[in-house]
């Protein structure tokens, strides 16, 4: 027997290497020493893998993978390792995905929430700033769906509007938390991969803000992020046009925001559009008043078809005509919102929310720097609504003052 074989047993031995991993730091040294005997049958490749993870380098980057719904997820140097409380964000994911539905995974790193999406039959594609990060997810996916370049830049034109699910685990850590970050993630994973700018959402903003042009009506985006950073990123999307929602899983210490695209369309009208006649000639015989009571028409509605005035429609998937509002540009920089009204019939499809957002968006474009609007304090849905989308209570103005039927508010732009 030479002394290289004789000496096989020692360094094979699951308690020496133990000892030497919790020497360097490890709370699980014994879990890590049996990954490391079953990944390494070459006792020299085994020396280097101790060596690597006593350096402090992730395990995961050690041996090549990382475990992830039950899967391995191939990784290694320069990309982010997958964690586990992840997990949670797929589950809620494979809860509303069906078989060919397109998923988009941005900030994909190694692509592990396309791997597992993509098993439940989506068509997945992936996309990730970081080369280093591409070349890991082109491993486990098509290389054809795998994308290099900034969230959603890089993506096909076909897929505009089309759609069914962004997933994301963005980086969310405020940047001055890196320092304080373990040092197995802080030094050997990308920062691009970690860092989130000053309060660690400054992509979260970019992704709300662009998720309405890639998703189609109806659809949905889940983004990771912290428990006391979930509002925050709830309200981005809101204000985007999305309707969206906090989910929490305590025991994997996981957060999720869940966000909706209405399912609705938005484009400009005029008041005397037959559909649009027809619905407000519903509301009125219905007595249907979720944002302005009955007979809210009853003024001739050819009157705000002015050149200082945009008039928005929001149809069904049928094409039928189920939401409007009007955006009144005051010349002086402030814009009035003024007569929005939703069907009843379309309150589970987000058309108000859609409504707010593509108002928002005509008043920015038109130079407007604060949108004001008036609603009766008997409207509780339509002031939730407003609040949510970050309108606040302001004195009663104009033609408003001293009435005792109106709520004005306000925004700034």
């Amino acid at each position: 027997m030479s002394s290289q074989e004789s000496d096989r047993p020692r360094k094979r031995d699951p308690e020496r290497i133990a000892a030497l991993l919790r020497a360097s730091g490890s709370v699980f040294a014994e879990d890590e020493a049996d990954l490391l005997l079953a990944e390494f049958d070459d006792d020299d490749d085994l020396e280097r893998g101790i060596e690597r993870r006593r350096a402090g380098e992730p395990l995961e980057h050690v041996v090549g993978w990382a475990e992830f719904h039950g899967r391995r997820i191939p990784v290694g140097p320069g990309v982010f390792v997958p964690r586990r409380r992840s997990e949670f964000l797929v589950d809620r994911a494979l809860r509303v995905l069906r078989p060919g539905d397109t998923a988009v995974e941005l900030c994909c790193g190694a692509a592990a929430f396309a791997v597992v999406l993509a098993d439940a039959g989506a068509d997945v594609w992936a996309v990730d700033i970081d080369p280093r990060a591409t070349a890991w997810a082109a491993r486990s996916i098509r290389v054809d769906r795998v994308l290099t370049g900034d969230l959603y830049e890089p993506l096909p034109s076909l897929l505009r509007g089309a759609v069914d699910l962004i997933v994301v685990n963005a980086p969310y850590v405020p940047t001055d938390a890196i320092a304080t970050m373990p040092s197995d993630a802080r030094d050997f994973e990308p920062l691009v991969a970690l860092d989130g700018g000053a309060d660690g959402l400054d992509l979260h903003r970019r992704i709300a803000a662009g998720a309405p042009g890639w998703l189609r009506p109806g659809g949905r985006l889940l983004i990771e992020a912290g428990e006391r950073q979930a509002p925050v990123s709830a309200r981005a999307l809101t204000a985007a046009g999305l309707t969206a929602r906090v989910v929490r899983d305590d025991e994997a210490d996981a957060t999720v925001v869940e966000a909706r695209m209405p399912a609705v369309a938005i484009a400009p009208g005029r008041p005397g559009d037959e559909g649009v006649r027809a619905l407000i000639a519903a509301a009125d015989a219905l007595g249907l008043a979720l944002y302005g009571p009955a007979g809210y028409f009853a003024l001739p509605i050819e009157r705000i078809a002015d050149e200082r005035t945009m008039f928005l429609v929001a149809r069904d998937p049928d094409g039928r005509a189920v939401g409007t509002a009007a955006l009144v540009d005051h010349g002086d920089g402030t814009g009035e919102l003024k007569r929005m009204f939703v069907a009843e019939s379309a309150r589970g499809l987000g058309a108000g929310s859609a409504l707010l957002a593509a108002v928002e968006r005509a008043a920015r474009e038109c130079g407007i720097r604060s949108l004001v609007l008036e609603t009766g304090p008997a409207q509780p849905e339509a002031i939730a609504l407003y609040e949510s989308a970050g309108f606040a209570h302001v004195p009663l103005f104009g033609p408003y003052v001293g009435s005792t039927d109106s709520v004005c508010m306000a925004k700034d732009l």
